[in-house]
């Protein structure tokens, strides 16, 4: 027989019970446990029969009380914290437990397996079991604040971990004795909510952060979801207990919205959340043909393809895990991940995403080297290819677009254009260049012991990236506008429209404005399908939203041209003439990124007048559309409206849906990373007040500069602020924000990387500009005067 367990041995549950099972687990996975033993239910027998406690245990009893006095006993009892039978409070505990009295308290907690409340709660569920208690015998930590932490929070939101925190032992927290404070909080360690009872709050948020961390690792070493006890002594953290915790939970997705949230911010309608799941997975598959996958190797990966995506809350995310298994196949392995972060941003730290072994053999990698080799030696004429053939596919989608008749016609083709491939797998292979030369240049920088900053003198491009081009046009045309031309084209009624330009350029040529119905033209043919939230499809850009063509061309009018006055410094790096090549290469790959982005947009915005298209349609053939809202439209996908179409669901139903999903046009923040179940809504997270006055992020494009902060929230915010000589502060932009960003002294930017667009355009501007700036809209006042660092990252508030 084995009467006492030690903490390094892991015995039989039977043996030790269940808490002192998981006080030995915790032990193996190195946690701060305090001294401790069990009396096993060996034992409990021995004194079952005898009536006696055993001398051995009598005697380990003794030895833990000269170490440390007073001690705390602890049931463990056989069977405890089932899922549906948890005994949870039926068996005793012993505080404060001495030389005197442990005998007496021993004995206690050995009678409390018959008491008559323990006899009820069997009845109650049923229970025939014959109980055996073992006994945790521990040192008696008088911790100065304590509490319980759920790694699921019992309660909705589960995704989120919750944290009970009060002064002194953690038996006043259970219980419930004491006032508690309560903390909501992400995995990644944000605020969801923070009830505080106490004076002053029992956890600092260093303590908070510790506590977080720990359990998650020991999480992940349980492998279940827990609900651990825990002490704070001297600013130490000690653990307590851990327990599964009994109910089931859905699953987690680890998601960051890094440079989706340039193209797609805030929410996202189900027209738009359907159509770019089903476009990226299209061009992913493309682009794995053009780099030579097939077979199982292209099925394996065509699985990670249709999963890379998701909508939570509507809101677009990366699935990290799965599009992690999407660059493990690329020669550089592993690397890879580093590589595309560094990229585009939103790195986790400290987190340890699922794994999904889609590496390749030496064979197929080969292949996809040499692949790569051949369309790199022949990039620019690919690329060339490439656009030309863009152009004829737009035409033809354009031409086929306007002869839908019905919307019959008009709901088969969506569907058959949504699910088509178009051709962009190249804009894949064309990033991949992109973070094999970023990587590559990172580490030659490194090695000359330059700052990684350096990268960003090597990166502005040659010539005017694609995205400039609408500006230059833009400023162009309107300086030749005149004050009596903006009062005559403000005088209309201007509402978004399929096509709502006829009836304004025939009123304003009767006003004797032809040049300038002209220059509106030309500029509407070029870059009408260009707007802020672009790649969204309900948002409508200037070809059909007039009113914001015009508060954009007044706000422009009364913006300065700003005069730059920062120098920027050249590369302190001797570059041999491979790094030469390899900086030309990239940099065309990034101009690259920039034009086919642009195109990007010309497609969506063919899908987004089909819409359009239909609402006209539908409003004719029946009347019961009449009163829909055209935004009512987009909360449709596009499968839907082919199943209505073929009388698969009635109006009644569509109708109930549309109601139903109202809540993708609430304006709301999300946050940029989070580890969260689907089927939960995302939490508002609560400001980090704790960054003010140290606000810093990634400087990506020299130069310091000091001015007055424009904090917007949206683009059009602008139009409405009188501001001048101002620093743009946002949490991220699109292309459109180019008009802008080049009225502003310096931006900054909350999310974004070194080949965001913010980072991309700032360069070419010659704007000081910062991104990564975490909470800065919240920190920074709108209206105040701020100093930025582009090449150090650093903010100053003055």
């Amino acid at each position: 027989m084995k009467l006492v367990s030690l903490p390094s041995e892991i015995d039989e549950v039977n043996l030790v019970g269940g808490k002192g099972h998981n006080l030995q687990k915790l032990v193996s996975w190195n946690a701060n446990v305090p001294s401790f033993f069990v009396i096993t239910t060996d034992a409990y027998q021995v004194f079952k029969e005898t009536n006696v406690i055993p001398s051995e245990v009598a005697q380990h009893v003794k030895n833990l009380l000269a170490e440390s006095s007073p001690i705390v006993l602890r049931s463990s009892m056989i069977g405890e914290d089932q899922t549906d039978a948890s005994f949870a409070g039926m068996f005793e505990t012993k505080l404060n437990v001495t030389e005197s009295n442990w005998e007496k308290s021993l004995l206690e907690i050995y009678a409390s397996l018959n008491s008559n409340r323990v006899k009820e709660y069997l009845l109650q569920k049923n229970l025939q079991i014959d109980l055996v208690m073992a006994v945790v015998v521990q040192k008696q930590i008088h911790v100065e604040k304590s509490g319980v932490l759920f790694t699921r929070s019992p309660v909705f939101p589960t995704s989120a971990v919750a944290i009970d925190s009060g002064w002194g032992m953690g038996e006043g927290v259970v219980s419930g004795l004491i006032d508690v404070d309560h903390c909501l909080m992400t995995r990644n360690g944000e605020i969801i909510k923070n009830l505080q009872r106490n004076k002053e709050p029992v956890l600092s948020e260093r303590e908070k952060k510790e506590l977080l961390l720990e359990a998650l690792r020991l999480e992940r070493v349980a492998l279940e979801a827990s609900d651990i006890e825990w002490g704070f002594l001297n600013n130490k953290l000690y653990i307590f207990q851990i327990r599964p915790i009994t109910r089931e939970f859905a699953p987690l997705t680890f998601f960051v919205d890094t440079n989706l949230s340039e193209s797609y911010p805030g929410s996202v309608s189900p027209l738009t959340a359907e159509f770019v799941k089903r476009a990226y997975e299209n061009v992913f598959i493309e682009s794995a043909q053009l780099l030579g996958a097939n077979g199982s190797r292209l099925a394996t990966l065509k699985y990670h393809y249709a999963r890379m995506l998701g909508c939570v809350d509507n809101h677009l995310y990366y699935n990290l895990e799965h599009y992690y298994a999407i660059l493990r196949p690329l020669p550089g392995g592993e690397k890879n991940i580093d590589n595309w972060h560094k990229m585009i941003g939103g790195k986790p730290e400290g987190i340890e995403i699922p794994y999904h072994d889609t590496r390749v053999g030496f064979g197929d990698t080969l292949k996809t080297i040499l692949k790569i080799l051949l369309m790199a030696l022949s990039k620019n004429k690919i690329n060339e290819r490439f656009l030309q053939k863009l152009a004829e596919i737009q035409k033809e989608l354009e031409a086929r677009s306007c002869k839908l008749a019905t919307s019959v016609q008009t709901t088969e083709y969506l569907s058959l254009l949504i699910t088509r491939p178009m051709g962009f797998g190249l804009t894949v292979v064309n990033d991949v260049f992109i973070m094999f030369g970023l990587s590559y240049l990172t580490k030659r920088v490194k090695k000359s012991e330059l700052p990684e900053s350096t990268v960003i003198d090597l990166l502005k491009t040659s010539h005017e990236v694609d995205s400039l081009k609408p500006l230059r046009d833009m400023d162009k045309m309107v300086k030749s506008f005149s004050d009596e031309f903006i009062s005559d084209f403000s005088s209309l009624n201007l509402f978004p429209s399929l096509d709502p330009y006829p009836q304004i350029f025939e009123f304003l040529n009767n006003k004797g404005w032809s040049r300038e119905v002209s220059d509106l033209r030309a500029f509407i043919q070029k870059f009408g399908d260009r707007s802020f939230e672009e790649l969204k499809l309900e948002s409508f850009p200037l070809k059909n939203d007039p009113a914001l063509f015009l508060k954009l061309i007044q706000w422009i009018r009364s913006q300065p041209i700003i005069e730059r006055k920062t120098v920027h410094t050249q590369p302190q790096i001797e570059l041999n003439w491979l790094d030469r090549k390899i900086v030309q290469f990239t940099k065309e790959c990034i101009a690259m990124r920039e034009s086919t982005r642009l195109w990007r947009g010309k497609f969506y915005h063919i899908i987004r007048e089909i819409i359009l298209r239909l609402e006209l349609q539908l409003k004719f053939e029946d009347h019961r559309f009449a009163d829909f809202k055209v935004h009512q439209f987009f909360s449709i996908n596009h499968l839907e409206w082919l199943e209505y179409s073929q009388k698969k669901i009635d109006f009644d139903e569509l109708s109930k849906r549309i109601l139903e999903r109202e809540s993708w046009r609430k304006i709301r923040q999300y946050p940029e990373m989070i580890i969260w179940s689907e089927t939960e809504a995302l939490p508002e997270l609560v400001a980090d007040k704790s960054s003010e006055g140290a606000l810093s992020g990634q400087g990506v494009s020299p130069g310091i500069i000091e001015g007055t902060a424009l904090v917007l929230e949206h683009p059009e915010a602008a139009f409405e602020s009188e501001i001048k000589d101002f620093i743009l502060v946002t949490r991220n932009t699109d292309p459109a924000w180019v008009y802008i960003m080049s009225r502003s002294l310096g931006l900054i930017s909350e999310k974004g990387s070194l080949l965001s667009h913010t980072a991309i355009i700032g360069r070419e501007l010659g704007i000081p500009t910062l991104v990564g700036v975490k909470g800065a809209t919240q920190a920074i006042p709108n209206g105040a005067r701020i100093r930025i660092d582009g090449t150090l990252g650093t903010v100053e508030i003055l």
